[in-house]
């Protein structure tokens, strides 16, 4: 998402004529030929109709640098504007029906509806409207807790901002029409950062896959999540009591729609991997796949093992996540299992024939996985770990500590048998165990396809050494990185076959260390795979 122009220009705003100049911008651009006049000194005022011959009379109030995030603060603001209704009530004018209160970093949209009763007030409104708030502080304490006031949406002025929001939101009050803003895969994650910000409350502890599970469940379903009868801060759900914010809670379904399409939800659950990475990658070491590259992986399969391994082959995918790696393909005899119970939950509806498990790669006994799959195993079916398995260490160059992490069954037998340095990255756990699995069960047909960063298959932690697992490993092996550009390499299998250890997105270049270099962003698709291998081939 580009980031915000309004931000843009509000960024540097150290007064409050500032503040003002770059939201009468954005009133010019969205309620064009409506001139901004400032009756009984108020900040702003203009009359605006609307295609649907409804009339817009908008009351503006700017403050700088006020926590609208703060009931009190918000409510001495409300209150400011209140004070500037009761003058146009008194002066004999049609009262403005839509309020806007815009600061630097926050601003809110009102249906003076919920502000009238309190023209009613007996008070001395002869008073400067900018002082009522310090005067009437038990009326702002009112305020704060009127529930119609508190469930208000505060927009925050940040890089993904967007004044039409607003805008929009000032015409759904004066044509009285309810308008939900639709989550789309480009606003998802920022909607996302709302959710955790704005509606759970302080201390809610839940996994990251949980958390994305539930905010997920929560604007998809309308059934199962709600909010406690007796307990307005407690959210039931499928994940158990959550304690949030009422308010925050409030605000953010009546702001956000809820329904979608069929296909848009099957495209959260597909974005859920990013929210996860979002939220715990950098100190977990998962990673989400793109489809493109599934894809292509599942083609550079087939070149090995045949068009039909799919039929022939027991597959299994001990870290599945939310099923990227076998969702858009049909098994003969599937296998899903991952660590997090929320990930079997969010991809229940893929690869149904599966037989989908939770289970602890790297700590759980054998004796817990399904029957059928101890058969196949038993009896010596021809099987492919198909994964892409985390890439963490306690604590990788550069980055801070990850203890922890890496503390698994897995890796105290790995170091029993003197594979210390390797037994620290999950990713040659994992692998250490698939080898363990042949070992056991005398495997004589077993086929390895994994995402790796290759440096694990070609450093001197490599653990090619322990993979002797037979039959023709194959080697998928992706890179991701935070830098702009990804490196195309080669990486040698153990057959001697090129794979795949990077892919680079758009235009495909090769450095001066004879790297295949590319810019990040934008897609990529199989003819520029084809040429991006050929080029290092032919190098």
């Amino acid at each position: 998402m580009a980031r915000s122009k309004f931000f843009n220009l509000i960024e540097s705003a150290t007064l409050e004529r500032q503040v003002e100049d770059v939201y009468n911008k954005g009133l010019e651009i969205y309620f064009p030929k409506s001139p901004i006049t400032y009756p009984f000194a108020c900040d702003g005022y203009l009359e605006h109709t609307t295609e649907s011959g409804k009339e817009i009379k908008l009351l503006v109030e700017y403050k700088f640098d006020k926590n609208l995030e703060n009931g009190i603060d918000r409510a001495k603001v409300i209150l400011q504007s209140i004070f500037y209704l009761k003058h146009f009530e008194k002066n004999g004018c049609v009262l403005p029906n839509v309020v806007l209160i815009g600061d630097k970093n926050e601003c809110f949209v009102l249906h003076t509806n919920t502000l009238i009763k309190y023209l009613d007030y007996d008070i001395d409104w002869t008073i400067a409207p900018s002082n009522a708030g310090d005067t009437y502080l038990d009326l702002c304490i009112e305020i704060s807790k009127d529930d119609d006031i508190v469930n208000t949406y505060i927009y925050d002025i940040d890089e993904n901002f967007s004044f039409k929001n607003v805008a929009d939101k000032v015409y759904e009050y004066a044509e009285n029409v309810k308008r939900y803003v639709h989550i789309t895969e480009e606003n998802i994650v920022h909607i996302f950062d709302t959710f955790c910000k704005k509606v759970l409350a302080k201390g809610t502890e839940l996994s990251p896959n949980d958390l994305v599970g539930l905010f997920i469940g929560l604007i998809t379903d309308n059934v199962n999540y709600y909010i406690h009868p007796n307990k307005k801060n407690t959210l039931i759900s499928p994940y158990g009591e959550v304690k949030v914010k009422n308010a925050g809670y409030m605000s953010f379904i009546n702001h956000f729609s809820r329904n979608y399409t069929p296909i848009e939800k099957r495209k959260f659950t597909e974005i859920s991997d990013r929210l996860i990475e979002d939220t715990n990658r950098r100190n977990k070491g998962e990673f989400y796949t793109p489809k493109l590259f599934v894809d292509y992986a599942h083609k550079m399969i087939e070149q090995y093992l045949g068009a039909d391994w799919k039929e022939r082959f027991v597959v299994w995918d001990n870290c599945c996540g939310t099923k990227n790696l076998t969702k858009d393909y049909n098994f003969a005899e599937l296998y899903c299992s991952t660590l997090e119970k929320a990930e079997l939950e969010m991809s229940a509806k893929y690869n149904a024939n599966a037989y989908s498990f939770q289970f602890d790669f790297l700590n759980d006994s054998l004796d817990n996985i399904p029957m059928g799959l101890k058969n196949a195993l038993e009896q010596n079916k021809p099987i492919v770990f198909l994964i892409n398995p985390p890439y963490a260490t306690a604590c990788n160059q550069g980055e801070t500590s990850k203890e922890g992490i890496n503390a698994t069954m897995v890796r105290n037998a790995m170091v029993e048998q003197g594979l210390g340095g390797g037994a620290e990255n999950l990713q040659h756990q994992f692998m250490y165990r698939i080898a363990e699995i042949k070992n056991k069960y005398n495997l004589t047909n077993v086929v390895f396809a994994l995402f790796s960063k290759p440096i694990y298959l070609s450093g001197q932690k490599s653990p090619t050494s322990y993979l002797n697992v037979g039959g023709k490993p194959y080697y998928m092996a992706v890179t991701f990185t935070d830098n702009t550009t990804k490196n195309l390499g080669v990486i040698k299998g153990s057959d001697g076959k090129d794979g795949i250890d990077g892919i680079g997105i758009d235009d495909l270049t090769i450095d001066e260390e004879g790297y295949l270099q590319a810019s990040a962003g934008g897609m990529i698709d199989y003819e520029t795979l084809e040429k991006g291998i050929g080029l290092i081939r032919n190098s």
